[in-house]
């Protein structure tokens, strides 16, 4: 035995992880290809040949033909009596087993359906499903055969490798029927060594990445809801794996889906979307010329902001779908906001991607912001385009709003800057009294990440941006937040300027900045040699921040319609 076991170690065992690390480059790299069945005949071929060619290697047997001379009929007498016999014994296990199976089979076939309209975007009678499983369920039997329920994975594997009408589920069983009554010795020769490997293979790639998620963000999630769901969903997890272990499989699946039907209650209780803003209730954060602002006040009929809660799964995908199908058709930018969802799973990642392309269909786009799972949305979805993830909800609004700006303000488009005369700073004042004021600016250009100033520095000079974008930030207690972002043709600085106050924030350059850069020792000669000026320069200060103070106002009354 111990000889065996050494050859074994030294041959089946690298021969089965070098077909399985085989398996796991076709996946990765030609992912068109089928790595099961590449695997399968790889393995097959390589066995035959290494036994015809040295057979002296030890690579394991063969499934081989099931002898059945030995066997003799039983008659349905003697098989009922032998029933009536056991189920004195086995009856409960037997009805136990069955109506879990039934519980599991059916919940597992709806999940299926689900799935298969989420791929194919076309309507399935779940009904009529459900009666071909109790069908099947009753006619496999006969043949010795256990259907218990359709499979999401052999679904989503058949829609990818082309299939789309019902002929393409029998032609796969036809092939496999005709293989096994065509080429019975086929099937006999088949290595064990080589079915080994596969099916390590496959539970490897069945090794739950939710569970990993999920233990992930129940220990080191920034959201403390977050982290509840993922240690509440642990906790079912848990009961469903003890009560397998103490008791028996049975007890693990009633255990399961009592736990789970409980959470499913918990979670259906709300509506997934939260909260719908439309119609420009609305708005980033970032400060803009006026110019800019009316231009989007124009175009705000075009951006819909749904904030989701709780759980994404296939009970609630549908409800989302609907919101986003009653949205007015003027709406081309949807943003959902995932800031209060605590998980997303494989049946709603693949709603996502079919409403991302019905919106597509019809001219919308999907912003995702607050996606704390974003490898989860693209792991499920098979878009060729990466789908539009933004870190927050600020950052979507900011990316809606710039486009709005480059598709329909020219001096936006243009690789130029915007000039002096179109910023806040210059249509307020005359144009003479502007030409006179640029002689005592100073041009600056500012690289990206650059500190502008920093909280407790001097307030000498105030800044009027042609070009890129700054962000104003402060330290909190709950952190480093960003207060506003601030872009090109309004002015920077200008409070403290006034006051002569120490800085109050940190102003960083977003972008390559480029801005005209007014300093107290320069306001102080245009005071002297140029009174007027002076003036207009207090006057056009004074008239921004009471359009931003003007703004901020409004936007806190939308926010409390």
């Amino acid at each position: 035995m111990a000889a065996d076991f050494s050859l074994a170690t030294i041959t089946r065992l690298p021969f089965g992880l070098a077909l399985i690390a085989a398996m796991a480059m076709i996946t990765r790299h030609a992912p068109k290809v089928p790595a099961l069945l590449a695997g399968l005949i790889i393995g097959y071929v390589i066995y035959h040949a290494a036994r015809l060619w040295a057979p002296d290697i030890e690579l394991g047997l063969v499934i081989g033909s099931i002898d059945i001379e030995g066997w003799a009929p039983v008659s349905m007498i003697e098989a009922a009596s032998t029933l009536r016999l056991g189920l004195k014994h086995i009856w409960w296990t037997l009805i136990a087993g069955s109506l879990t199976l039934a519980i599991v089979g059916t919940l597992d076939t709806v999940f299926t359906l689900r799935t298969a309209r989420n791929l194919a975007d076309v309507q399935v009678g779940q009904d009529r499903a459900l009666v071909g499983l109790g069908i099947a369920n009753l006619a496999s039997p006969l043949m010795g055969g256990l259907f218990v329920s359709t499979s999401a994975a052999l679904t989503a594997a058949n829609y990818r490798a082309g299939g789309r009408m019902r002929t393409s589920t029998f032609a796969s069983r036809a092939v496999l029927l005709a293989a096994i009554l065509a080429f019975p010795d086929l099937i006999f020769s088949m290595p064990l060594v080589v079915l080994s490997a596969i099916l390590v293979f496959v539970g490897i790639n069945t090794i739950d990445r939710w569970a990993l998620r999920t233990a992930r963000q129940a220990l080191l999630g920034t959201s403390a809801a977050g982290r509840t769901q993922a240690r509440r969903n642990i906790a079912v997890v848990a009961a469903v794996a003890l009560a397998t272990v103490l008791g028996q499989p049975v007890v693990g699946a009633v255990v399961g889906v009592a736990l789970a039907c409980i959470v499913f209650m918990i979670e259906m209780s709300r509506p997934v979307v939260r909260r719908k803003e439309i119609v420009g209730k609305t708005r980033s954060r970032r400060i803009r010329s006026t110019a800019q602002t009316e231009l989007l006040a124009i175009h705000e009929r075009e951006l819909a902001v749904l904030e989701l809660q709780g759980v994404l799964f296939f009970g609630n995908a549908d409800e989302l779908a609907e919101e986003i199908d009653r949205l007015p058709s003027v709406v081309r930018v949807i943003i959902l906001d995932f800031r209060a969802v605590s998980d997303v799973d494989a049946s709603g990642a693949l709603t996502l991607q079919q409403i991302s392309a019905r919106c597509a269909r019809r001219g919308q786009r999907l912003f995702f912001s607050d996606l704390r799972d974003a490898e989860a949305l693209e792991e499920f979805t098979s878009q060729s385009d990466k789908p539009n993830i933004y870190p927050d909800l600020e950052a979507a609004l900011e990316r809606f709003e710039e486009e709005i700006v480059e598709r329909t303000d020219s001096a936006a488009r243009s690789v130029i800057e915007v000039p002096l005369e179109r910023t806040d700073f210059g249509v307020t004042m005359a144009p003479e009294d502007l030409k006179v004021l640029m002689s005592y600016l100073d041009h600056v250009e500012v690289p990206r990440g650059t500190v502008l100033c920093r909280a407790g520095d001097q307030a000498d000079r105030l800044w009027m941006l042609t070009r890129g974008c700054i962000s104003v930030w402060v330290d909190a207690l709950g952190g480093r937040r960003r207060l506003a972002s601030i872009g090109a043709g309004c002015t920077v600085g200008e409070m403290g300027f006034l006051t002569e106050r120490p800085r109050s924030t940190d102003v960083i350059a977003d972008e390559n900045v480029v801005a005209y850069e007014l300093t107290s020792s320069a306001a102080n000669k245009i005071l002297k040699a140029k009174p007027h000026i002076a003036q207009a320069v207090l006057r056009s200060i004074a008239r921004q921040l009471s359009d931003r103070l003007r703004n901020a106002t409004e936007d806190l009354r939308m926010s409390h319609m």
